[in-house]
Parts: C-alpha cells; structure tokens; sequence
C-alpha cells in the first residue's frame, strides 16, 4: 500500500463536545529513551490527536502532546504528579480543559528550523490581499506582488546556501522544499538544450479560492525568476504559460537565462 502524500495538519487548538481535553509539554533529555518513556506512559491514559517533538539545540527536546484523557481512572493532576516525578523530564506543563475548547498556550507563532518566525496565515487570506493589491494598483500591483515573490526567493536561497552544503547543485531538491511549506508541488524539467526551465505547479496557493480578478500567480512568479537567478547566477526571463485562474489544469513558468545561454554547464 502507497502512503499518499498530503497537507500536514496543525494543532494550535482543539475542540471536542465531550471536553476532558489535555495538552503535554515536556523538556525531556535528548534521548530517545526519554521520549520513548513518555509516550508509553501515555499510551494507555491519553488519545494523543497531535504530537511534535523537536531538539532545542541545547541538548535537550520539546515533546507537545494535545489530546484526550481516556483513562476514567486518570486526571491531569496524576498525569502531572507522574511526569514531574521522572527523571527524563526536566520541566513540564500540563494544561486541562473540560469545557470542550483547548489552546496550545505554550508555543507562540511559528518558526521555520532556519530560525526564520513565520505565522499560520490561510491561503485564502494571502490570495485575497494580492487580489486586492491588484485591483487597487493594476500593473502598479501586479509589480509589488512579483518584486515580493523575488526578493523572498533570493533572501531564501542565501539562507539555504549557509546551511546546505552545494545547494546549486541541489537545484531539483527545491520543489520538495516549496511544496512541504505549501506553496506550490512543482515538477522541474530541462528543455531546449538546457536554455529553458519549465516549472509545472498542480497546486498552486495563489489559485486557492481564487476569484479570476488576479490574472495570474505574480508571487510564484517572482519567486521562481528569483531562485532561477540565486541558483545560476544570471539575469532570468519568466513567463506564466499556464494559470488555473486561466482555466488550465495546473499553472506553468518557463525561465530563460537572458544571455541565451544554457542554464547548467554539464547536465547529466
């Protein structure tokens, strides 16, 4: 059986009419062991629906754990009283709500493992602000959106050389990237002798809930000129071939280098 590939579910807050609601935060040892005691413990007292851990880069990890308590048996004070007292875990905190409503109160925001703050921001509401820079500014808006998505490409792509070694080398690996943060799933192919990069995206965030008053997808654009240009180290030409706004069936970017010359010097 194939594991489809899908959006990662996020939970900043859970909702259950049946209440008794919990939420676990631990600083464990980083160590395996630690995480693996905890989640034993759990297993039989806590329907965990959401769960993350992450190294803090301080010899230690964050285990979060938002849930429900099945165990008639159990409370969130023993479930306390017993995380407390182990010796895998070097802090906790335990949140309880039987009203049916619990918030992820420990964690604020998002950041990216590069260090970069990010926020939860519905496709919907991005696309929407970008339709309205275009109906407001016209061409005028059309260049703010597409200048974003540029400078946002080039700013990631210096970031991404600093922490992946031969990163230009990796060129393909990008789409991977984009489509895991939710921007776009991209397939990338070589044409015409390696003079042109064309870009298929089947799902493209600015055609989210989109209602055709944008006539094309200028952040994506910018953002792929932008890392076309990070990675080869030339002026590039973009043009949108395909846009589902468009009533096509995925949207399309073809890149060219402006000196008409060949986009990798030995492709393989």
């Amino acid at each position: 059986m194939v594991l489809t590939e899908r959006r990662k579910v996020e939970f900043p807050f859970l909702y259950s009419k049946d209440g008794n609601l919990i939420h676990i935060v631990a600083e464990l040892k980083d160590d395996p062991a630690a995480l693996v005691s905890l989640l034993t413990f759990l297993s039989s007292k806590v329907s965990l629906i959401g769960t993350e851990s992450y190294s803090t880069g301080e010899g230690t990890a964050i285990f979060s754990g938002i849930g429900k308590i099945i165990s008639k048996s159990e409370t969130a004070d023993s479930i306390r009283t017993w995380i407390g007292e182990s010796n895998l875990v070097l802090s906790s905190r335990i949140t309880h709500d039987n009203q049916g409503l619990l918030v992820d109160s420990f964690h604020h925001g998002f950041m990216s493992v590069d260090g970069e703050a990010c926020i939860l921001l519905p496709a919907q509401v991005f696309t929407g602000t970008i339709e309205d820079l275009i109906d407001i500014f016209h061409s005028g808006g059309e260049a703010i959106v597409y200048n974003q998505g540029l400078s946002y490409a080039k700013r990631r792509w210096a970031t991404l050389k600093a922490i992946v070694p031969n990163a230009a080398s990796r060129f393909d690996e990008i789409s991977n990237m984009v489509a895991a943060i939710g921007w776009a799933v991209v397939k990338i192919t070589y044409e015409a002798g390696h003079r042109r990069l064309r870009l298929v995206n089947t799902e493209c965030f600015e055609c989210f809930g989109h209602t055709k008053r944008a006539g094309g997808c200028f952040f994506l654009k910018g953002m792929a000129v932008g890392l076309a240009e990070s990675v080869f180290g030339r002026e590039m030409n973009g043009e949108e071939t395909k846009c589902m706004k468009k009533g096509d069936d995925t949207c399309e970017f073809v890149i060219t280098a402006k000196d008409g010359e060949r986009l990798v010097t030995n492709p393989e």
